[in-house]
């Protein structure tokens, strides 16, 4: 498989030290800064980004809201498969106009920033048809802006939405205290189609675990508790790298993707939170 690599601006090339494809993955990066990044690459840069696109079975996407979109439509038209590195910079209005142009193209597209695969440290292995009770806590002692807060809110949110496939009812939030764009503890309470309810609490109070996510079905179903002291940002980067490595081993398996209706879920579950919390966008 040929997989294109590309970078936008102000692209961060931390991650590449993380990347381990098979010996049968050849990759290839286009940069539109200088076409060459900072330090040392296990791979080659090419020019042209007409080139990296005409050579790509895969494209990974390395790009802020401006860019990524068009590159995004431009290699799904080619029928590249297509992963982008962060969901939470993707607005309503691009998923669904991905979406539609996927009705029309059989290739598949995946995102970075979307949660991690509970469902491997749970001892199941598909989305949970019964209800379920999840009861979610992260500390937020590091976060300083709204763009932090939109990340950490999209990875956890699709962290549950991984969980099931039942679709969202009714959001309820409750912040306190809040005071210029800031809060000490943010409660979110949502309510599923089938009965699943998820309670979610960011807090800068977290005695021990840093994250910590109990779920419970019934009596007689005995479901862990998950737990890390591990920072977000390290947490995320690895789990990145991972869903980024299992796209390209699976491109054509949609099974193993967080898709673009569940974005879409998401990103419209998002909208809703920040504007219960009344911050600007």
């Amino acid at each position: 498989m040929q997989v294109g690599i590309y970078f936008g601006n102000h692209s961060d090339y931390s991650f590449v030290e993380r990347l381990n494809f098979a010996d049968s993955v050849t990759a290839f990066g286009y940069s539109t800064t200088d076409n060459e990044p900072i330090g040392s690459v296990p791979f080659a840069f090419i020019p042209d980004c007409a080139e990296l696109l005409a050579g790509s079975d895969a494209l990974l996407v390395f790009a802020g809201q401006s860019e990524c979109y068009s590159i995004t439509v431009d290699a799904i038209r080619r029928g590249i498969h297509v992963f982008h590195s962060d969901l939470s910079l993707i607005s309503l209005q691009n998923l669904i106009d991905i979406r539609n142009l996927l009705q029309e193209i059989d290739v598949n597209v995946s995102f970075g920033c979307s949660g991690f695969n509970i469902l491997n440290y749970l001892s199941v292995d598909k989305p949970i048809e019964n209800a379920i009770f999840v009861d979610c806590k992260r500390n937020i002692q590091q976060m300083n802006s709204q763009v932090q807060l939109r990340k950490i809110l999209t990875f956890d949110l699709a962290t549950f939405l991984r969980l099931t496939k039942s679709a969202i009812r009714k959001v309820r939030i409750g912040v306190f205290p809040i005071l210029e764009n800031s809060f000490t503890l943010l409660n979110l309470r949502l309510e599923l189609a089938n009965g699943s309810i998820y309670c979610y609490t960011l807090t800068n109070n977290l005695e021990t675990e840093s994250y910590l996510l109990n779920p419970y079905i019934d009596n007689q179903t005995h479901l862990p508790c998950y737990s890390s002291n591990v920072p977000f940002d390290s947490f995320a980067q690895g789990i990145f790298a991972d869903n980024m490595q299992y796209f390209v081993a699976g491109a054509n398996n949609n099974s193993l993707h967080f898709n673009i209706e569940r974005a879409i879920d998401l990103n419209r579950l998002m909208q809703e939170v920040f504007e219960k919390l009344n911050f600007q966008k």
